[in-house]
């Protein structure tokens, strides 16, 4: 048990990184469930998707170390759920390739227009593993706002259909591993005024 508590310590210590003073991005724990889980009901009801197992599906996303959020002084504002492995039949490819999967991002409706789903995006493309050559996520075609974060972020609308019956808009991200000015960015400097 001692073991595992550091390891989720050391984890949740690395997946830390700042936007400035007052925003955050990290792995999310389970002080953090009850938020995470409101958010999560409140995207599935407007995708008129199935809310059953929502607090199942959180606190799974949380034991496996995939789901992030953003904090605007302390409040969860947003999170983000990656798939370290999906496979994706792309363009140029005849067979499915392993991508860095962007599954669900929400931002709740009172934290919109900050740009933090651009930061929740550019947080996922520094958490690719360098083992992957890709990063994907899927859209529906109405979400204008996600069309040109990914647009921002270099990602690419595919012209093979995603295969998923809503959001069937696929966007691929090469991993050009270049990420100075990504963690630029995403890392708070304190100003020398505010100290």
């Amino acid at each position: 048990r001692e073991r595992e508590r550091e390891r989720i310590e050391r984890l949740l210590k690395e997946s830390v990184k700042r936007s400035d003073e007052n925003v955050k991005i990290r792995m999310l724990t389970e002080k953090d469930e009850k938020k995470a889980e409101e958010l999560y009901i409140k995207f599935k009801i407007m995708m008129e998707e199935d809310i059953e197992n929502a607090l199942l599906f959180v606190q799974d996303f949380i034991l496996k170390n995939i789901i992030f959020g953003i904090f605007e002084k302390k409040v969860l504002a947003g999170i983000i759920i990656i798939e370290y492995g999906r496979k994706l039949l792309i363009d140029n490819y005849e067979e499915p390739v392993k991508t860095f999967y962007i599954q669900e991002m929400i931002v709740d409706e009172k934290y919109k227009g900050k740009g933090y789903g651009d930061i929740l995006i550019k947080y996922a493309i520094l958490r690719c593993p360098k083992d992957i050559d890709y990063l994907s996520f899927m859209t529906m075609p109405e979400n204008i706002a996600m069309r040109k974060i990914g647009e921002r972020n270099n990602f690419n609308l595919q012209m093979k259909p995603s295969g998923d019956k809503k959001h069937l808009l696929l966007f691929i991200r090469v991993n050009d591993r270049i990420e100075s000015s990504l963690y630029k960015s995403l890392s708070y400097k304190k100003s020398i005024s505010s100290s």
